[in-house]
């Protein structure tokens, strides 16, 4: 963090000096402009650069060849969850067909993860949602809903046997599991990108309650995560019963 003093110019205008490094990071010059805004909750923010709803691409790489299948769902996993917008993954060696596979599958647990580019040695993929357009209350709504009906489904099933509805009930707890990563994805997203904090009328105070501290011993991180918790409970309680 960089402390600076207001200086006065003149009669009256106040003036703010930038820390020499700043300015040799973002390449800033005389003449540049640099706009000021004030947010609901007091605070000055300086965008030195026209800044878009999404963050800048933010690349994240996977040494296929030294990790084992468990090590690799876990990588792909924390850099989706960090909201990096493109996954390398590569190899010295040829990438058979086994690993493409299970790539491929596992990209069908995170929503909006694709993948773009393969070759012998590498796979490309890359996130293809807005985050700006993905409020974390609506995903949370619909985590809800489907863990609602899920819960409701459950218990017909166990009075009826029907193994059909058993089936029905496990891709709906998919459903959860991938809104639940969704949510971590876009909160995370959301804290480094104040225009998608405005647009959620998030502010930084309220995202730090979210997701830090506790509100009423519910975060919508911990409640998505209860929710996650919920389904895989009532599988459970449905594989025991059938």
């Amino acid at each position: 963090m960089h402390t600076r003093k207001l200086q006065q110019i003149g009669g009256g205008t106040l003036y703010l000096s930038l820390p020499k490094d700043l300015v040799r990071r973002w390449n800033l010059k005389k003449g540049d402009v640099i706009k000021i805004e004030e947010t609901a909750d007091g605070n000055i923010i300086l965008y030195v650069k026209e800044e878009g709803m999404e963050t800048e691409e933010s690349y994240g790489i996977i040494n296929l060849t030294s990790l084992d299948i468990k090590s690799l769902q876990r990588k792909i996993l924390g850099m989706y969850l960090l909201g990096y917008s493109t996954i390398i993954i590569k190899s010295f060696n040829e990438i058979n067909s086994d690993i493409r596979d299970f790539i491929r599958k596992t990209c069908r647990d995170f929503i909006g993860l694709e993948i773009m580019e393969e070759t012998m040695n590498s796979i490309v993929l890359q996130s293809v949602i807005n985050i700006s357009n993905l409020h974390p209350y609506k995903l949370l709504q619909r985590a809800s809903l489907i863990a609602n009906s899920i819960y409701k489904d459950a218990l017909s099933s166990i009075v009826s046997g029907n193994v059909a509805i058993e089936r029905s009930i496990a891709r709906r707890d998919e459903d959860v599991n991938r809104l639940y990563f969704l949510i971590v994805r876009v909160l995370r997203t959301a804290a480094r990108n104040h225009k998608i904090l405005r647009k959620f009328e998030i502010s930084d105070i309220d995202l730090m309650e979210y997701t830090i501290k506790s509100i009423k011993n519910q975060t919508i991180v911990r409640i998505a995560l209860n929710l996650r918790r919920i389904g895989l409970s009532i599988i459970d309680i449905a594989d025991l019963v059938l």
